[in-house]
């Protein structure tokens, strides 16, 4: 076993530059110089360039340094003396020296004596290194025949022995399986295996300990680090409060990935474009999270726009530095000023991720997922989620069957109503008495049959309000609540802070004359009102939650046009003597002194419907043209006046409640989403709203085949 020498040193000992007896190589010994010396005057940047000449590229025949001008030439291969370039960086006279003595650059006489010597030898031209496609190297002949193991070696040998130099002595074997060890699974050796490692003296042993490391699953978390760091892998989104997002299931698959020995185009393609291709797996779903890695900015005063062009020159940015190994970033305000990227190829490929969904809006799903997301489930979980789905699905297709029928019913239902319906038959009833429980005082006013309540305003209280039963039958019944000047914020409630109130439940009852005990409760079917505070609807009145739902109405735009209808299940049939037991109960459990201060109560015989349905009702069969009308009857009948409906709409609702609340749960993880097709423009120095020219989407010029 050995030791190899690292690259690091290996580039040590390399020379910086090419001898006068060695062919000068333009990428690494001339390209450089005029980069640190010429490219700011010469270069790139139309708008500092002087002289009309470029020293960055060839490609401007009338500007490049080979160019033929009137009488001279910049450059004339293999003839210094004839070259403008040698004659400029030579000259003594300071208004011809170049580079000139305010732009702070002076080259070195070593420089000049290698651009000279450039020129002599013919001024080949030629890209940098990374854009030449690499030539196979012969492999070199060693002296140490004994030493190289394979074709690295003999490289490495051949250049110790050019410097004289000799192989470090051989490792002790505790040495190297520590070393391989933690190259390989970042973790040290267990002892056991420092034991079987020093215990096998087969030739091969050193082998054996490298493929065990490669099979384990160590092997892929050890590898997968650095790319990690150069995807900008994180766990949060880096912003305010750094919410936690879900990338962790990206992670794995990479380190699944590289225990699988994935061939490497398919591991970028996957990672760059899983989700643009034909009918892409899961995995390749998930690869494409590589491009939503970027940090996410969800503070409040965001502009979206530039929060989503910012993450899309993120990606490009990732793309140019981890697979093109290229700092493109520098091209958002400008062309580059080394690498041979115009400011049009930096957006050109900033186009191709400019197609997301994303909107850069503030859409975290479940903590610091930001949109557009896919579900990412376990074998069990997809189970569970398909046959939950399949339940809802069937439960609405049994609410959609037994349309037939429900369409039969409400046309029976529709013709058994009086054929014309209002909204006005409410007879108010004059109380023959009423109570509070806690002692407040509680006045029946004889103008308008209200009861005003007033004196002891206790936190919780019970009114007990009794009513001759002044019509044969009743089908409804209608509170209304009233403003008045004695309460407080002028009512209609007593809440001291805002004039509200909370009913939490109502009760009516038939009190027989022959056996007053034996009182009968009437049953409520449904309910409507002309305002409901949010969360706070009538309905909940006639609930069976007795404190911690109610009525209540407060912020309503119209304090004098406040009202709650109960329509009764079945209507009361009363006789003459008959009298009608109200109890109205204010338990709210969250707020004290939220009691009624000031109603009055009515009874109806007719038909309770709320005014849109009677409306809609009202119009001739023939004559309902609006969907709405149609709409609205139907969705009445089948919530409050069917049988067979609700418990169909009810087990499909929580079917389908039952569907998403579980997928809800299921793990989601950012991707890529090409949903938004958007025309990519230039960016006047990064400016997110500041176009200028459209571009196509397209990878820079410099990677393209030629036709």
């Amino acid at each position: 076993m050995r030791i190899q020498i690292p690259i690091l040193a290996l580039l040590l000992l390399t020379p910086l530059h090419a001898s006068a007896a060695s062919p000068i190589n333009f990428s690494r010994d001339i390209q450089p110089i005029l980069s640190d010396n010429c490219y700011f005057c010469h270069g790139p940047d139309a708008h500092e360039r002087h002289g009309d000449l470029r020293l960055d590229t060839l490609a401007d025949p009338k500007l490049n340094p080979f160019a033929a001008r009137d009488g001279y030439n910049i450059i004339t291969p293999g003839k210094p003396d004839d070259s403008v370039l040698v004659l400029r960086i030579t000259s003594d006279d300071p208004d011809d020296l170049m580079p000139p003595a305010k732009s702070h650059r002076k080259l070195t006489d070593a420089q000049k004596q290698l651009l000279t010597e450039w020129i002599q030898q013919g001024a080949k031209w030629g890209k940098h290194w990374s854009f030449v496609p690499p030539i196979l190297s012969p492999i070199p002949e060693v002296k140490d025949q004994s030493w190289p193991r394979n074709p690295v070696d003999n490289f490495i040998l051949a250049r110790l022995e050019k410097e004289n130099l000799h192989p470090s002595p051989e490792a002790p074997k505790t040495t190297l399986i520590r070393r391989v060890t933690l190259d390989l699974t970042g973790l040290p050796p267990t002892p056991a295996e420092v034991d079987a490692f020093l215990a096998d003296n087969s030739p091969d042993a050193y082998d054996k300990v490298v493929d065990r490391l490669l099979a384990s699953p160590r092997y892929g978390e050890r590898m997968v680090w650095e790319w990690l760091d150069a995807c900008r892998y994180a766990d949060t989104n880096g912003y305010q409060a750094d919410p936690t997002r879900t990338v962790w299931p990206w992670r794995d698959w990479v380190v699944r990935s590289m225990n699988a020995n994935m061939p490497f185009d398919q591991f970028l393609t996957w990672q760059l474009a899983g989700d643009l291709l034909p009918n892409p797996t899961l995995d390749q779903r998930l690869a494409s999270s590589f491009n939503r890695q970027n940090p996410f900015n969800g503070e409040g005063g965001r502009i979206p726009e530039e929060t989503r062009v910012e993450n899309v020159l993120d990606r490009t940015d990732t793309v140019g530095t981890i697979f093109l190994g290229l700092t493109v970033g520098c091209a958002k305000c400008h062309d580059h000023k080394f690498d041979p990227i115009s400011q049009k190829d930096y957006y050109s490929l900033s186009a191709f991720f400019n197609q997301s969904s994303e909107t850069g809006q503030f859409q975290y799903v479940n903590g610091g997922n930001v949109l557009p997301v896919m579900d990412y489930a376990t074998p069990e979980e997809s189970a569970q989620s398909a046959k939950l789905k399949k339940i809802s699905d069937d439960a609405q297709a049994k609410l959609k069957a037994a349309n037939p029928s429900l369409n039969a019913a409400q046309n029976k239902w529709e013709k058994s109503l009086p054929p014309s319906l209002a909204t006005s038959n409410w007879q108010p009833a004059t109380p023959s008495s009423a109570v509070s429980a806690s002692g407040a005082s509680m006045q029946i006013l004889d103008a308008d049959h209200s009861i005003l309540v007033s004196g002891k305003s206790p936190d919780n209280d019970t009114y007990t309000i009794t009513l001759p039963a002044n019509l044969p039958t009743i089908t409804g019944l209608k509170l209304e609540v009233l403003p008045d000047i004695s309460l407080p914020h002028g009512g209609p409630g007593r809440s001291p802070d805002s004039g509200n109130f909370v009913l939490t439940n109502l009760d009516l009852f038939s009190i027989p004359p022959t056996d007053p005990t034996h009182s009968a409760k009437a049953q409520f079917a449904y309910s409507f009102s002309t305002y409901d505070q949010g969360g706070l609807p009538s309905s909940a009145a006639i609930d069976a939650d007795p404190v911690g739902t109610g009525w209540a109405v407060f912020q309503a735009p119209d304090k004098n046009n406040l009202s709650a209808t109960f329509a009764l299940t079945q209507p009361l049939t009363l006789s003459p003597s008959t009298d009608l037991r109200l109890v109205l109960h204010f338990d709210w459990k969250n707020n004290k002194e939220h009691t009624l201060g000031r109603f009055r109560v009515s009874f109806t015989t007719a038909p309770v419907l709320p005014p849109a349905v009677i409306a809609a009702l009202n119009v001739p069969p023939n004559k309902r043209g609006k969907r709405e009308e149609k709409k609205t009857i139907s969705d009445f009948y089948r919530t409050y006046i069917n049988t067979e409906y609700p418990p169909l709409a009810a087990t499909a609702a929580a079917a389908l409640k039952a569907s998403k609340d579980f997928d809800a749960t299921v793990t989601k993880v950012m991707v890529m989403n090409d949903a938004m097709p958007r025309q990519t423009y230039v960016l006047i120095k990064g400016g997110y709203d500041n176009h200028s020219t459209p571009v196509p989407t397209a990878i820079p010029a410099v990677f393209r085949t030629p036709a």
